[in-house]
């Protein structure tokens, strides 16, 4: 855990030392550029960006506890921030992004992954070809005029036996870079699969400076 927390700030700081960096939050489906390098992560030091991290990987590793995938697919992983713990539970793993500057940096850190610049409306993948697939607040990026396309797409690229899951904020202070969605939304959006199991997680509580932010983990089956 702790090397591979080390291993994301040196990462990290690579990234905002970069004069091409981009994308605030990683996501596959925010194509919004920004020149401010800063905004990568809400996190404002080291310490709150490895605290946040260990959240975040705490909070997987539970989603994906009896999860052995053959080949899995994570939509929107940036520069590679949770792409290694979720790696280690499959065989073979993809990952997407639209950012070309943060697929490069997560390329060099991981080079077994297979990283390909497409997104979540229009994945570049057959159906039914993984058995897992992993997206970490990306979707509530992604419009309601959207939406739909881009869960549908992820279901069509899992088998209707795989894992679908998502973390995403359900509710909080109005942002224009957030659409939030409900659970019952987010159920209806997946109506294909069920809800097996779901957590209320500590991501958005102090030291973070919107506690009134609700983010959840869900698993589909």
């Amino acid at each position: 855990m702790r090397e591979g927390i080390q291993q994301m700030l040196e990462c990290l700081q690579s990234l905002l030392t970069s004069p091409g960096a981009n994308n605030r939050n990683g996501g596959a489906v925010d194509q919004r550029e920004d020149s401010d390098v800063n905004r990568l992560t809400d996190a404002e030091t080291q310490a709150e960006f490895g605290h946040e991290l260990y959240i975040d990987s705490t909070n997987l590793a539970d989603a994906l506890a009896d999860c052995s995938p053959t080949r899995s697919l994570e939509v929107g992983c940036g520069y590679g921030r949770l792409t290694p713990w979720i790696a280690d539970h499959g065989d073979e793993h993809y990952a997407i992004d639209l950012a070309w500057s943060l697929l490069s940096a997560a390329r060099r850190e991981y080079p077994d992954v297979q990283f390909q610049c497409a997104q979540a409306e229009a994945l570049p993948f057959p159906n039914n070809a993984f058995d897992l697939a992993v997206t970490w607040g990306v979707l509530n990026h992604v419009p309601s005029d959207s939406i739909r396309i881009a869960t549908r797409e992820i279901d069509r690229v899992v088998a209707s036996d795989g894992t679908l899951v998502i973390s995403e904020a359900t509710a909080g202070t109005p942002d224009p870079r957030w659409e939030y969605r409900s659970i019952e939304e987010w159920c209806d959006l997946f109506a294909t699969r069920q809800l097996v199991w779901h957590t209320h997680t500590e991501r958005d509580k102090e030291p973070f400076r919107d506690p009134e932010r609700e983010h959840v983990v869900m698993k589909f089956r």
